[in-house]
């Protein structure tokens, strides 16, 4: 009995631990993004229940792996969310897709969070099966799923470090690209969603080779300054932050100059509209019409969302 009882408490114990452990292990993880699948029609193939699959099996993917080397804290999470829109279905199990990205970073002693992210992968196409596992693809290609969402980790990564120190991000753009390497030609080629034609110029392809362009630099340095040296430390004195800001924005407008078609500068733009609006819209007219005109050049089909500052 006595050896037993010594057994059942050893086992109790065990499982007690490797379920602490396991829970040491997520919450150290980078991510909590929320997925949501929809369908923009009913006349689809598969039962709707493999959508609600595919919307588990990318949040598993994205928010249990292990991304970096470094230990997160909950509250250190990067959050944002993936919505999905199946459009089409041309085959059974076979779909294109909508892809809508959006993460944000915390605004340090505030509640706020400040977009990084907000991209649109169109026309994505993908197979998926009830019980397919997306697998990390760092230097292999498994399936266009497992690529394309580690491809994103890696950017969303980049991105939330580049704001955290000069360039922190490196590494992960890097990664990104070797994952687009791995891709067969055929994909790389001819795959809208990652080749390098010119006839799709919002694509993985031309995200990872502007954050890697030597010309774009000057964005991914701003994107620090804008955000560890100026909303960080928005809370002490708005007024100097927004002169800082505006001094500051010139990079912005030479990169524009020099490379007018720039994704990575059209990426900050989408992200950031919203806040520079409202960042502004309280400043002096010199201001308001300063960053009223660079929006309007680096984002003119957002004119709408920057008529405020005309006022």
């Amino acid at each position: 009995m006595l050896r037993e009882f010594i057994k059942s408490t050893l086992r109790y114990n065990l499982i007690l631990f490797w379920i602490l452990v396991s829970n040491l292990c997520l919450d150290a993880q980078e991510f909590d993004i929320k997925v949501n699948v929809t369908q923009s029609n009913t006349s689809m193939l598969s039962d709707a229940q493999i959508f609600r699959n595919l919307e588990l099996t990318i949040s598993e993917f994205l928010n249990r792996t292990k991304w970096t080397n470094d230990e997160y804290a909950p509250h250190e999470k990067i959050k944002g969310s993936i919505q999905i829109i199946i459009k089409e279905e041309p085959s059974l199990n076979n779909y294109v897709a909508d892809i809508i990205i959006k993460t944000a970073r915390p605004v340090y002693k505030t509640m706020y969070d400040s977009d990084m992210l907000s991209f649109t992968d169109a026309n994505f196409s993908f197979s998926f099966n009830v019980g397919q596992v997306l697998q990390k693809s760092d230097n292999i290609f498994y399936d266009n799923l497992s690529s394309t969402f580690t491809f994103y980790a890696y950017i969303i990564l980049g991105l939330d470090y580049d704001s955290f120190s000069l360039y922190g991000g490196e590494d992960y753009f890097i990664m990104a690209r070797e994952v687009r390497s791995a891709l067969p030609a055929s994909m790389q080629n001819s795959d809208p969603s990652w080749s390098s034609g010119l006839t799709v110029t919002r694509n993985k392809y031309w995200i990872v080779n502007d954050f890697l362009d030597t010309r774009v630099r000057p964005v991914r340095a701003f994107s620090f300054d804008y955000h560890r040296k100026i909303m960080d430390n928005m809370y002490l004195d708005p007024d100097k932050q927004r002169a800082i800001l505006v001094s500051n924005i010139n990079a912005l407008d030479q990169v524009f100059q020099s490379y007018p078609n720039c994704l990575a500068l059209q990426i900050f733009a989408d992200a950031k509209r919203a806040e520079l609006v409202e960042i502004f819209k309280v400043a002096d007219g010199n201001q308001k019409t300063r960053i009223h005109d660079l929006l309007m050049r680096i984002n003119p089909s957002q004119s709408k969302y920057f008529e405020i500052l005309k006022q």
